[in-house]
């Protein structure tokens, strides 16, 4: 199975409970920031719901470092984004 599809379910739910929006409303293309309106405490907290649920701390401070370095920066990190990040852990 793809790793995004295996951490897709996992991220939407998490996404879907702290914002408590439906889960068909966020596809791997939705940006977090931009489109689904997260701020950095949603993250902290999303990371905390994934970190519970597969059993290891995320270095979520590290991912927010390199987005910001990147040409268009955080504002277009995605869901699909955020599977890819939990594959290389």
């Amino acid at each position: 199975m793809n790793e995004l599809h295996s951490h897709l379910e996992l991220v939407r739910q998490s996404i879907a409970d702290e914002l408590a929006i439906p889960r068909d409303q966020i596809d791997p293309g939705s940006r977090l920031f931009t489109d689904l309106g997260v701020d950095s405490l949603d993250v902290l907290n999303i990371a905390f719901r994934i970190e519970q649920q597969i059993g290891r701390k995320l270095p979520v401070q590290v991912w927010i470092t390199e987005l910001a370095a990147q040409p268009n920066g955080i504002d277009s990190f995605s869901v699909g984004d955020l599977c890819r990040l939990l594959d290389r852990q």
